[in-house]
């Protein structure tokens, strides 16, 4: 059976543990701490959803979303973002972001989403 795989994205979020625990029980997870290294993530796994945290860089990372979604069209995103400033999270919902959350987010709301989003059963 081949599960989808999730990129987790981000210096904080690739290192929860509790959070890559729950959703490797029905999805591939790839850790990526450095933003910067996402498109080399994805151009070399199948990768079905990215989690992105969006950091202080949010510029950066909402140019990131902008050329996943030119170039990835088919990869969905979900942020997790800090701070919750509203500008950032209109960007990144207006270059194609399905969802976001708010630190501190609730891990099984995250997981659920991504499997909804996923169309995994459980």
């Amino acid at each position: 059976m081949n599960l989808p795989m999730v990129l987790v994205s981000g210096p904080t979020i690739a290192e929860d543990e509790k959070l890559i625990v729950a959703l490797s029980k029905h999805a591939g997870v790839i850790r990526n701490r450095n933003n910067s290294k996402i498109e080399k993530r994805l151009s070399t796994n199948k990768i079905c959803l990215v989690l992105l945290e969006i950091t202080k860089e949010s510029a950066f990372e909402i140019e990131m979303i902008a050329r996943i979604k030119r170039y990835y069209p088919y990869i969905e995103i979900l942020v997790v973002n800090g701070d919750g400033d509203r500008d950032v999270l209109a960007e990144a919902f207006k270059w194609g972001t399905k969802d976001a959350f708010r630190r501190p987010y609730n891990t099984d709301l995250i997981v659920d989403r991504v499997l909804a989003i996923l169309n995994v059963k459980t």
